[in-house]
């Protein structure tokens, strides 16, 4: 969806949009469950502490069709949108690190925020002081208490024209998403029309992540019926629930019905490094290893025990994270023929064989990996 602040009353806290927006599910109401890790254990992550000094937030001058990835070059919408804030950021030397509030299919803007507020603007060109515009991550979706600037100060830019989210006011996303950001369009007021990004500064330390290789192994249908993203995150959620770990997870795989939904794009762009579950031992040190492979193989589970080397794990996903066929997915993972194959990596590979290794006929059983996001 588009948001548009209206210059207004000043006396006013809260701009709230309701009858304007999309309803949305939330990821925990659909089948199969949200990845959800239940109540941490340790960091998480994240210290969860709400840090000494409030983070910034910006709209962005520049504006942008629906196609953020080709506008990024990046081969993620989400991953595109936090490239595109810290290149503005950059660009107005800013520092810090920055994300964008935006949603996909599968993936919601406040579970893309690590950190809890509050966000104040950037100090004006004109002279007026920094700005509170959000108390805390849930009230982002509600609008601004003040207008703020784009990321070189100019006043009023969040109230002239609007900015894209993607997002209902709950943070969660509302389907107007352009085919997952890779869609443009020149309608002046089509969602996938030019248009601004907000972005919110982010703690340096949420930006290393967890990762691990499941206990149990699954058979090829677990997402029958269902959803195969939400059916397979709801996996990696109850296997990290068990273990205590905390945290969001969401499973490495790709489906094939439609060339958007690639495991590498699952990932969003928040992260950009993973340890093991140990939160140590690194596994990925940049987003680039995942289409080669990891500096240490994958090889403890939600339990930090180790897994036995060679055992296969559902990915359908080849080298690059890109999307797969029908018959290397197992119809989505919804079938346990053993007429047709799904595509599986190997625990404890450090080469591209981590998510691309010789396919398993679908009667066969295998683990997943759940990357903590």
């Amino acid at each position: 969806m588009k948001r548009t602040w209206l210059a207004g009353l000043a006396v006013a806290l809260f701009l709230v949009q309701a009858a304007s927006c999309t309803t949305q599910q939330d990821l925990g109401d659909r089948p199969g469950g949200d990845g959800d890790g239940g109540p941490p254990n340790g960091d998480g992550g994240g210290d969860g502490q709400q840090p000494a000094a409030p983070m910034r937030v910006f709209v962005t001058k520049s504006t942008y069709t629906g196609n953020l990835r080709e506008a990024a070059r990046r081969p993620g919408g989400l991953e595109a949108a936090d490239a595109l804030c810290q290149l503005s950021a950059d660009g107005a030397t800013l520092g810090g690190h920055w994300a964008a509030w935006l949603s996909d299919r599968n993936m919601d803007a406040i579970d893309r925020i690590d950190n809890d507020g509050p966000w104040v603007s950037l100090p004006s060109r004109y002279g007026n002081g920094k700005k509170k515009i959000f108390l805390d991550r849930a009230g982002i979706g509600a609008g601004p208490i003040e207008s703020f600037t784009d990321e070189y100060g100019n006043d009023g830019a969040g109230y002239a024209g609007s900015y894209r989210t993607g997002s209902s006011p709950s943070g969660r996303a509302d389907g107007n998403d352009c085919a997952s950001w890779s869609l443009a369009s020149t309608g002046t007021y089509d969602v996938c029309a030019l248009d601004k990004l907000l972005c919110l500064e982010q703690k340096v330390a949420g930006y290393r992540k967890r990762v691990f290789v499941t206990s149990k192994s699954f058979a090829a249908d677990f997402a029958i019926g269902h959803y195969p993203f939400e059916s397979a995150d709801g996996l990696c959620g109850d296997a990290a629930k068990a273990a205590n770990l905390g945290g969001k997870w969401r499973a490495w795989i790709s489906s094939y019905s439609s060339g958007t939904f690639r495991a590498f794009d699952r990932l969003g762009g928040r992260a950009d490094s993973w340890t093991l579950v140990d939160g140590s031992t690194v596994a990925f040190s940049s987003r680039a290893q995942l289409a080669t492979g990891p500096e240490h193989g994958i090889d403890r589970d939600e339990f930090n025990h180790a897994v036995d080397a060679a055992s296969p794990v559902w990915t359908g996903t080849p080298a690059q994270g890109t999307t797969s066929t029908s018959s290397n997915t197992c119809s989505d993972f919804d079938s346990k023929s053993n007429g047709i194959f799904g595509i599986v990596g190997i625990v404890g590979e450090t080469s591209a064989k981590w998510t691309e290794s010789t396919p398993l006929t679908c009667d066969k059983t295998a683990r997943l990996y759940c990357f903590e996001q």
